[in-house]
This record gives structure tokens, sequence and C-alpha cells, in this order.
């Protein structure tokens, strides 16, 4: 089921002044879809359409990349159009909006030279309605030029764009595991920010050695990682760690090339303290494009994390 409404009201947008804001008369285009789905899953799909939409919708999205950043407010996604588009081209969207609180997406299309709209701006809201479905909510907001009329071709742009983010979820793209680890959340934080020395020892059969390219860890950091003989076809993987944060212990990275399983793959894991004292829960979140349908879905992380455990076990005041 689908709803859409048109409005029309006075509002600024990114780029102009207050005084052009108010002198600025757009519409306001509403459209709901409403999709099978998990939000939260729905959501971890929308965050990374810049690697999906080719692989699930290669027909509409030929290619798209990051111009700008990686995703954050800020960054600049560029979309090449397939061959279903008549014209081909593609299109700039500037993030202005990652709220994982509201689950809500916002970007504004960035103009060409010809275009029907002096300006674009859009948001996507995902909100649970059930237990496996979920409404999404794209506003646009818009300065037609001359008779240009409502967004009708990007509305149904939107729509592709929603439905292969419920397939990525169907077809579990979008992976979580939980677990609960025998060792508080400070010393498996503190394994986590030595991994680096600990794994290459404890299982170098899997990883064989790490070596940063780029920073020491922080936001932007790139590592690369040496995959030992028990990783088959696996060489050298190359890694950018997007997030660490030592006061939510919240630490994030995806890879950029090299990996043998995954033509794609992003994660965040997060550890919290334990239904019980000196207990960890683990959490990881991943969003994944396998190199062939055969394979599994990534669970690295389970392994990693009973290394972590044993290691938590066995020298639990350790300094790594």
């Amino acid at each position: 089921m689908a709803t859409t409404e048109v409005a029309q009201e006075a509002i600024g947008y990114v780029g102009v002044t207050h005084e052009e804001m108010d002198n600025s008369k757009v519409q306001t285009f509403v459209h709901t879809e409403h999709l099978t789905g998990d939000a939260n899953d729905l959501w971890e799909a929308c965050k990374h359409a810049v690697a999906l939409l080719p692989d699930l919708a290669p027909e509409y999205f030929a290619k798209a990349e990051f111009a700008q950043g990686s995703g954050a407010p800020g960054s600049i996604g560029v979309f090449h159009f397939g061959p279903a588009i008549h014209g081909g081209g593609s299109v700039k969207h500037q993030v202005t909006k990652v709220d994982n609180e509201t689950k809500t997406l916002g970007y504004t299309v960035l103009p060409e030279e010809d275009t029907m709209y002096s300006s674009f701006v859009s948001e996507m809201k995902f909100t649970a309605t059930g237990d496996n479905t979920t409404e999404v909510t794209w506003t646009a907001k818009y300065e037609p030029v001359g008779e240009a009329g409502p967004p009708e071709e990007a509305k149904q742009m939107v729509i592709i764009t929603m439905k292969a983010f419920e397939r990525a979820v169907t077809e579990k793209r979008v992976v979580r595991h939980n677990r609960t680890l025998e060792a508080p959340c400070d010393t498996i934080w503190n394994i986590l920010m030595h991994e680096d020395v600990i794994l290459p020892k404890i299982i170098p059969h899997i990883i064989a050695s790490y070596e940063f390219l780029e920073g020491n860890g922080e936001p932007g950091s790139i590592r690369l990682l040496k995959l030992g003989h028990a990783i088959p076809g696996g060489k050298h993987v190359v890694e950018r760690i997007d997030i660490n944060d030592g006061a939510t212990k919240t630490w994030g990275y995806t890879v950029l090339q090299g990996d043998p399983k995954y033509k794609y793959l992003s994660a965040v894991m997060q550890f919290l303290p334990g239904p019980e004292e000196g207990t960890t829960t683990a959490k990881w979140v991943g969003v994944y494009i396998p190199q062939a349908a055969t394979i599994p879905p990534p669970d690295l992380a389970l392994h990693v994390w009973k290394v972590f455990e044993n290691v938590a076990k066995s020298s639990p005041q350790a300094v790594y």
C-alpha cells in the first residue's frame, strides 16, 4: 500500500540565506510505502544504499560511489543510472542527516545545469508498524523551475530504492549477532583496542598480521590485514575504521578491498554490560554483498569474540 500527498509552504533549504528562505515558495511532496521487514534492518540497508543499489537493482543503478566522505553528514554520493532509465545520466546527493534514533536519512539533491527544481531536499524515515512491517515515509521539499510539476519521476526512483532495501532484508544482507561474553566490558574493549597484537598471536591461521597504512586506529584509519592459510583465496584485506568510540564502546569498520568472500562488508559492533555482573553483551550488525550466492553470511565476529573471551579469562589484568 502506498500513499502520496502534495502541499505548498514557505521553507528554507540548504545553501540559501534566511532572507531567501523567507521569500522562497516551495512545494512539499510526501509519499509513504509499507515494506516487509524489520525497521532496524531496513534502516541499516538504507545507510548502505551506495553499495546495495547497484547490486540489487543494477537495471536502475549501474554504479554508485561516494565522491566525498563515506556516508556521514556532508558526504556526497553519486548514483549513475542503468539501462532501465531512458537517457541514463546520474544524480548527486549530499547527506544532511543520519539519525539512528528516529531512523531518518536526509539529503539534498545537488543541482545540475539542466534541472526542473532550483532546490530539492528530502528525508526518508523508517517507522515500525508491526513485528515485520515498516512504514517508510519520503518527504521532498522542492522549488520548481518554470512549469515543472511534482517530482513523480523522483518518486518512482524512491519506490525502486525502497523495494531494493526490502529485498536486502528478505535476502538477509543485513546480519546481526548477539552474544553474552564471560568477561567485563572494559576488559573486552581493551582487548579489541589491541587486537592488532593479540589476534595474529592466537589465530595466525586466520589473521596473520595487521598494519596501519593510515592513522593509528581513529576513525578514518586504513589498515591492511594479511590473512592466514585457513582462509581460502585470502591474501590481504584493506579496511577503513569508521567508528572508534570508547565512551559507548562502539567500533565500526568497512572492508575496502581484498575480501575473498564479500564484495562489500561494513559492520558496527558494541559492547554493553551483560545480564550478570562481570559479563558483556556483544552486538554486531553488518551489511554485506557476497562474492557468490553460495557464500554464507559473515560470522567472523563470533570467532573473534570467543578469542576475546578466552584472552580475558587467561590474563584479565594484562596490558597488551
